[in-house]
């Protein structure tokens, strides 16, 4: 039967499984990587986890599948100087992207958190410009937090 995967199959553990959620809900499990393992007070994950799952492992390598210079952590896709799969001045930044054009990161150095969901839009195709604008939307008009206190 095709549709969403049952109860059963979200609270499994699955090496290398996915999240499932809205953006918003993406957006928030970022977040609460930024804060540490921290959600609305509560301790989600350890500190070390986050540090752990963000750092990166190995050497810049070329991805075959994305056809692009990549850095990873032992879970996640880095961003990169002076410019990254997160977009420009974003290497700090880390997050994943999942099948059919789904970006989702966090960048400690902006304090955000982004979620950018599509559905049913071939790997390749015409969207593939926007889906780049827009990252390199988030990176232009969301200021590094060191920028914010030189310019104040």
């Amino acid at each position: 039967m095709l549709g969403c995967p049952g109860p059963r199959f979200q609270q499994t553990v699955i090496p290398a499984g996915n999240l499932v959620g809205t953006a918003e809900e993406i957006s928030r499990f970022f977040q609460m990587m930024l804060d540490d393992g921290m959600y609305q007070g509560k301790q989600v994950c350890k500190p070390l986890t986050v540090r752990r799952a963000t750092q990166e492992f190995g050497a810049l390598q070329f991805d075959r599948t994305l056809m692009l210079p990549m850095r990873y952590s032992a879970g996640m896709m880095l961003g990169g100087e002076p410019f990254g799969f997160w977009g420009p001045q974003s290497g700090k930044a880390y997050g994943h992207l999942g099948l059919i054009n789904k970006l989702c990161w966090a960048d400690p150095e902006r304090d955000i958190s982004v979620a950018l969901l599509t559905n049913g839009i071939p790997i390749v195709a015409h969207h593939i410009p926007s889906l780049i604008n827009f990252v390199l939307t988030v990176g232009r008009n969301c200021s590094k937090l060191h920028n914010l206190s030189e310019a104040a």
